[in-house]
């Protein structure tokens, strides 16, 4: 079964920030969850982050997402350094 990844404006601006070769390589990740919503290295969120995923990229960055099983949607809304992914997390899921 295939999932329909969706980007949302807050992720669409964190790509954009990024250096062109990171943001290639992440890109790639955010397409494979098309085939595979939930690859090896992916570990659900808990505490006010409870219900969304994150993926590790090159050990230094994170992708924030969401997975509706009954719709087949993944829905990315971060991407980013986890020195602050986590801090811009909590900010946007309030």
């Amino acid at each position: 079964m295939s999932y329909e990844v969706r980007l949302d404006d807050a992720a669409v601006r964190d790509l954009e920030k990024l250096p062109h070769d990171l943001r290639t390589v992440i890109f790639a990740r955010i397409q494979a969850l098309a085939e595979d919503p939930r690859p090896a290295g992916t570990k659900a969120l808990t505490g006010e982050l409870r219900g969304s995923y994150r993926l590790k990229v090159r050990q230094a960055y994170r992708i924030g997402f969401d997975v509706d099983d009954e719709a087949a949607v993944v829905t990315v809304w971060g991407a980013g350094h986890r020195d602050k992914f986590y801090e811009k997390a909590l900010r946007r899921r309030r």
